[in-house]
């Protein structure tokens, strides 16, 4: 199991935090984060803060990457870009947690940007790409958003150990309130998207 920092506290004024992860053949890693990563506030003149995660899996390898919640902070502008490349038998669990902000510090929906890009690999092969980008102009007032939602997730498995982490992460969220949906890719990649409407209970480790 890997332990990464926590980025000291925050990423803040065009940060930018960017690491690598290459499994060689055979190679398991669990990568837990500590804590949530807060994206403090930007200044209107500098780039985006940006995270930038780049993923690679030899055969046989497998990777458990259970993410912690990326919290905005006001006035925060940031993106984050992750890019996996896997074998066709290595294993995967990737897991991304959003929030639309501090609730306790009056901070919900109070972003100036927020954005994500994510894609899988396998084989050289496109199999999943997401790609958005909330804007806080674009999000109507005394509205939550997706619905009201406070908290969403996306979570990818492939191979039967990411399967596995898959099953008993599910069970987890689902008994801290998440609704969640369950698809198939390409491939044999499995895909669970997930909303929670009450942040409040969930324990945000900042």
């Amino acid at each position: 199991m890997a332990i990464p920092s926590d980025q000291g506290g925050g990423i803040r004024n065009g940060d930018m935090h960017a690491f690598a992860i290459n499994l060689r053949e055979g190679a398991f890693l669990t990568w837990a984060p500590p804590a949530s990563t807060l994206f403090h506030k930007s200044h209107q003149t500098e780039e985006p803060s940006r995270v930038t995660q780049t993923i690679t899996l030899a055969s046989s390898s497998g990777l458990s990457f259970i993410g912690k919640t990326n919290i905005p902070c006001e006035d925060a502008n940031f993106k984050q870009e992750t890019t996996i490349s896997m074998d066709r038998d290595s294993h995967l669990f990737y897991q991304d947690i959003w929030s639309p902000g501090r609730v306790a510090s009056g901070e919900k929906w109070a972003f100036t940007s927020m954005a994500n890009q994510f894609q899988l690999y396998i084989e050289g092969i496109l199999v999943y790409k997401e790609n958005w980008s909330l804007q806080k102009e674009n999000i109507p007032l005394g509205i939550g958003g997706f619905m009201g939602c406070d908290l969403w997730l996306t979570a990818l498995a492939f191979g039967p150990q990411g399967e596995a982490t898959l099953e008993t992460e599910k069970r987890k969220l689902t008994k801290q309130g998440f609704l969640l949906e369950t698809a198939c890719l390409a491939k044999g990649v499995k895909i669970l998207k997930g909303l929670r409407f009450d942040s409040l209970t969930y324990h945000l480790s900042v």
